[in-house]
């Protein structure tokens, strides 16, 4: 602490200096506390006036533990704000003056220490992560569903629903809009600034077109591959990468003109991606276990990065300003590479029948949507260290997700299952997996989708 916030006992005459007088000294400012006959009876006066402050301290604190509990428990152990009293070296280095001085400025910074241990304690309860399901809103209808897409900057959520791109305003969870005829509806993709939105239509082989303002429906696109699952927008170069599972290719289109530009032949069946924003694409292929790098640019595959012995990669997510990806496997893991060189970095645990990851950059965590009826939640602790903070029970079959990165919220689909949930297999026992449906369920209940919504 700096001398000249130092209150210091000095001696003076009873008749000179009226009680709480400041005085302004070549050594700084001075608070005289007399009149008072021993540097004793003034060493008694500010331990009687710090411990006042003390005890302000301590209410103001207790105030903000009520507020903020968890905060407040997890940033007390490291900070040490309650020291009442300097050291005697410390009493020695302000010059030995009578009596053990105590700071002017305590109380403020007791406030500041305060704040710090509020701080603190917010970090490491966001780090904890404490997600839990706090709405289901019911969507009715009938069929099946796949991915969701948020769009931030209009607060809307678009959700693929049997043949249908259901749309619903991410704070107040209502149904705003619909985007029709979408048959075998897979992934959306926005384009903010062309004002247009792009679906996968497996069912027809296309790429339905619509614009995001009106959600009118606009063109179709024919894919030069069997079964578009998943489709991905690259704003640099303003095109779209439509993923054609079966056909095991990339079918890459002019984002403006809908003119074919390129087929890029893959060695698998391809899943989820992940979009850097500067030029590169990363896709799992899911029955090959290993992630491939298509460079938007030249329009091909520049990369291929192995996961065995993990199996089956479905989801992913990317931290774009650290350049790792986040894959789960349908081995209960989830690893995190690095985008460049595909090395392996960590391995977490995460539930079974995973379908999809998300990155929110804000509190730096990463969620695993699961079919078991979980989501794990991991957290970025830096320098490629990474730790499983919290396993949500979520409900079986909420196996994709969207992040909203303003309010942290999380959004999974679900519905309820014709056959009954097990153990083994949590859509009951599945028909015979086909080329075109490899992860058959159970029949969806009528009536019974819903999304649920968790928040920390």
């Amino acid at each position: 602490m700096a001398r000249h916030d130092r209150i210091r006992p000095v001696a003076v005459d009873p008749g000179e200096t009226a009680l709480g007088a400041a005085l302004d000294t070549a050594d700084g400012p001075v608070l005289v506390l007399g009149p008072v006959r021993s540097a004793e009876a003034l060493d008694a006066l500010v331990r009687l006036v710090m411990a006042a402050a003390l005890v302000m301290r301590v209410t103001c604190f207790m105030a903000l533990a009520v507020t903020f509990p968890r905060a407040c428990i997890a940033g007390i152990a490291g900070v040490g704000w309650l020291a009442p009293y300097p050291s005697e070296a410390e009493t020695a280095a302000a010059g030995g003056r009578a009596g053990r001085g105590q700071s002017m400025g305590a109380w403020r910074g007791g406030l500041w220490r305060m704040l710090l241990v509020l701080a603190a304690g917010l970090a490491a309860s966001a780090a904890r992560a404490d997600y839990h399901v706090v709405a289901r809103v019911a969507l009715g209808g009938e069929g099946g569903w796949d991915y969701l897409e948020p769009d931030p900057a209009s607060r809307r959520l678009y959700l693929t629903h049997n043949g249908h791109v259901q749309v619903l305003d991410m704070d107040t969870l209502k149904l705003v809009g619909d985007v029709p005829d979408s048959p075998g509806m897979g992934g959306v993709a926005l384009a903010r600034e062309l004002n247009r939105g792009f679906t996968a239509n497996g069912a027809e082989d296309k790429v339905g077109v619509f614009e995001l303002d009106t959600l009118k429906p606009l063109a179709k696109w024919k894919a030069t591959g069997k079964r578009p699952n998943q489709i991905a927008y690259e704003p640099l170069t303003q095109r779209v990468f439509s993923f054609n599972s079966t056909g095991r290719n990339v079918t890459v289109f002019d984002a403006r003109s809908g003119a074919v530009l390129a087929t890029i032949e893959v060695d698998g069946r391809t899943e989820f991606f992940a979009v850097d924003g500067k030029g590169m694409i990363y896709d799992a292929l899911e029955d090959k276990a290993t992630v491939i790098a298509i460079d938007a640019r030249a329009m091909k595959v520049v990369a291929t990065y192995a996961l065995a012995p993990a199996r089956e990669p479905s989801g992913m997510a990317m931290d774009v300003k650290t350049r790792r990806l986040f894959v789960p496997t349908h081995s209960r893991a989830l690893l995190v590479l690095d985008a460049d060189s595909g090395k392996i970095l960590a391995s977490l645990p995460i539930g079974a029948g995973n379908d999809a990851a998300k990155f929110d950059p804000g509190p730096g965590l990463v969620f695993a949507s699961n079919g078991d009826g979980t989501l794990s939640v991991v957290h970025e602790d830096g320098g490629d260290r990474y730790s499983l903070v919290q396993t949500v029970q979520t409900e079986p079959g909420a196996r994709t997700m969207a992040v909203d990165p303003q309010t942290h919220r999380v959004f999974l689909p679900t519905a309820d299952f014709g056959q009954v949930v097990t153990s083994a297999s949590y859509f009951g026992p599945p028909p015979p997996p086909t080329p075109d449906k490899p992860n058959s369920r159970g029949a969806i209940l009528p009536g019974s989708f819903r999304l649920l919504v968790l928040e920390p």
